[in-house]
């Protein structure tokens, strides 16, 4: 849902035109602006697991490393590169929300299903599926 919020003497024209103008999120590629730039590890003495980060909440992966896994964090580019002794598990992260244009650059990305396991939550599951073959409801 588009919306504005304003201050002031502002005719109600002017506010539904201005929201109007707002462009549809789902329109828009907003990956890159909220994966981390750079690779990263939290180590841990679990199993390891890669995670893509599509915008993930510190949240998650300090839930995911108080269970003791050995996670290698990266970015949605340049493409993943390898963990040490390979991971044992790929993460597709949550984040902006929803299946745009970000997704048909990143749809490849979660790695073949049935090498090793894949699991996602949110918008991670939404990649995951345009992976096996899904399509974009929008």
């Amino acid at each position: 849902m588009r919306a504005v919020v304003m201050c002031g003497d502002v005719s109600a024209e002017e506010a539904v035109d201005r929201a109007r103008k707002v462009p549809d999120i789902c329109s828009l590629d907003l990956i890159p602006d909220v994966s981390c730039s750079e690779p990263f590890r939290i180590p841990g003495k679990g199993k390891r697991i890669a995670v893509l980060d599509l915008g993930i909440k510190n949240a998650m992966l300090r839930s995911l490393a108080a269970r003791g896994t050995d996670l290698y964090v990266f970015p949605t580019t340049p493409p993943m590169t390898r963990c040490e002794g390979e991971p044992q598990a790929i993460f597709v992260s949550n984040g902006r929300g929803r299946s745009g244009p970000g997704h048909r650059n990143h749809q490849d990305r979660p790695g073949v299903p049935g090498e090793i396991p894949v699991f996602g939550i949110c918008f991670g599951n939404q990649i995951i599926g345009l992976a096996v073959g899904g399509r974009p409801t929008r």
